[in-house]
């Protein structure tokens, strides 16, 4: 009797445990992401409401439309409805290979993005790629996010930035100036091939962060970027851009913590710790995906929370989530109950 009582007795332990952890998990701050475009024609009521429901305080737009208008068309609307709401809103775009360049991409073919064949590099969604390295087009880039998120209200600017290496005669010409090495005839992993873009990089950012600080109100400037590997190890340079470059000019990071179901939930944690590492002293914002990617399946709820838990365990009070349209009534709960 006095062993069954004990068994119990531990039970109902382990249960308040488990109770008293699961409260203790809560995100001070959180945004959404949502692609506009093919999947998501616009940003209505319905979904903004929904957005302020689950405790999201931020919405961060990106493209997903061969359309060369882009959003933004639509961007003044959504931001004086989210805010009303009091949810900032950021400007974003895939940076150098966004569908919305397809005019300045047409008017200015020797600014174009080009493989190692010297061809123009052919891309199944994104087709008018522009060099990420010509100074021309990082001023054209700047001007252009900054004055569309001043020009609609928009709080900040966001960069999305998965850049292929580009071998333009620019490319090509000023590598070999710096190194007098000849960049077709590296590896695109080439230590001094791979310092030179990050620099690169680096300047259009700062170019960029000086842009958004200019005015009285500046404007925030935030960057994601694929995270490589199985324990949070990737490589120096993820794509064309290295993180600790950018600590001085970006103010905040969204890395994309993407774990597949495959994969044990405590790797985003582990991705999560080794970013914080490399950008100390920056906010980092991890960001988890709801839906295995590459397909409609939804991750269910206890999934979810199993990834979450793996953040907030790291140390990680901040979420960024992707997105809206796979938030279904019982994910919607969680984030009700997590988001603060």
């Amino acid at each position: 009797m006095k062993k069954i009582s004990f068994f119990y007795s531990l039970l109902f332990v382990l249960i308040c445990t488990f109770v008293a952890n699961a409260e203790e998990m809560k995100f001070t701050d959180s945004m959404i992401w949502i692609q506009v475009g093919n999947q998501i024609k616009d940003v209505d009521d319905e979904m903004i409401d929904k957005i302020k429901e689950c405790g999201f305080k931020k919405i961060v737009l990106l493209h997903s439309s061969i359309d060369d208008k882009g959003y933004f068309p639509k961007l003044n609307s959504i931001v004086k409805r989210a805010h009303k709401k009091d949810i900032l809103v950021s400007v974003g775009t895939l940076v150098f290979k966004d569908t919305f360049q397809k005019r300045y991409w047409t008017k200015h073919p020797d600014l174009r993005h080009r493989g190692k064949d010297g061809k123009e590099s052919p891309n199944k969604y994104y087709h008018y790629q522009i060099c990420p390295n010509n100074p021309l087009n990082h001023e054209y880039m700047a001007d252009f996010m900054v004055r569309k998120a001043r020009e609609s209200g928009a709080d900040e600017v966001h960069i999305d930035y998965e850049i292929a290496p580009c071998y333009c005669d620019y490319c090509c010409n000023k590598f070999k100036e710096a190194t007098g090495l000849d960049a077709k005839e590296i590896s695109e992993t080439d230590p001094r091939w791979m310092e030179w873009r990050s620099k690169s990089t680096r300047d259009f950012f700062s170019l960029l962060a000086r842009k958004c600080r200019t005015q009285d109100k500046p404007l925030m400037l935030s960057s994601t970027a694929p995270v490589i590997g199985y324990a949070g190890g990737f490589s120096a340079y993820g794509t064309d851009m290295r993180y600790e470059d950018l600590t001085i000019s970006v103010d905040e990071f969204q890395p994309m913590i993407y774990i597949s179901v495959k994969n044990p939930p405590e790797m985003a944690g582990d991705k999560y710790e080794a970013i914080k590492i490399r950008v100390l002293g920056r906010k980092v914002v991890p960001g988890i995906i709801i839906n295995e990617e590459g397909t409609m399946n939804i991750k269910t709820r206890e999934r979810v929370e199993q990834e979450m838990r793996s953040l907030f365990e790291k140390g990680g009070n901040t979420l960024a989530v992707f997105e809206v349209r796979y938030i279904n009534d019982e994910l919607k709960e969680l984030f009700k109950e997590t988001l603060k």
